[in-house]
């Protein structure tokens, strides 16, 4: 498990590429530690590392990525500070690609997505995890390539400084 220290989840959102553990100059000390929490939680799962071959990706995958795959992105953030707590609310997008003649497939890989992010406990230096609640939940085809299928997963993770 990684723990890693930051200040303000909202303002470091840096929209790198997570390739794999190993190789992606975007992950550092610097990096957003919400980020890093969300790969933990993935690569601490052996069968979504299996199930999701060609990895977790944040924004974007590269072209040459192999299906099927996850992108994952955190489009908002809202703060909110009380005289006691300093409180953050930030949506966390995935996005699976499978390139299968079903859906059948892509359906299994949701639902081991959602068996390592329902309600999880990410792990942060800055902030304690209040609740991760998937909000939605929706299949769909590529509009450019009509073989892809892609599931889209949201959640809204609350967040409170330590």
């Amino acid at each position: 498990m990684i723990i890693l220290g930051g200040t303000n989840l909202i303002s470091s959102i840096t929209g790198g590429i997570f390739r794999s553990w190993a190789e992606d100059p975007d992950i550092s000390v610097g990096s957003d530690e919400l980020e890093w929490a969300i790969f933990s939680a993935f690569t601490n799962d052996p069968v979504l590392c299996c199930i999701a071959s060609g990895g977790l990706h944040n924004v974007e995958a590269p072209s040459n990525t192999k299906y099927p795959y996850i992108v994952f992105n955190l489009p908002t953030g809202m703060k909110s500070n009380t005289f006691s707590h300093e409180k953050e609310t930030v949506l966390v997008q995935f996005k699976i690609y499978s390139r299968r003649s079903s859906s059948v497939f892509l359906n299994s890989v949701r639902e081991q997505l959602i068996r390592v992010f329902d309600d999880t406990l990410l792990v942060l230096a800055s902030y304690d995890t209040i609740s991760m609640r998937r909000t939605i939940s929706i299949k769909t085809k590529d509009e450019v390539d009509e073989k892809v299928w892609i599931y889209l997963v949201q959640y809204e993770v609350e967040l409170e400084k330590k």
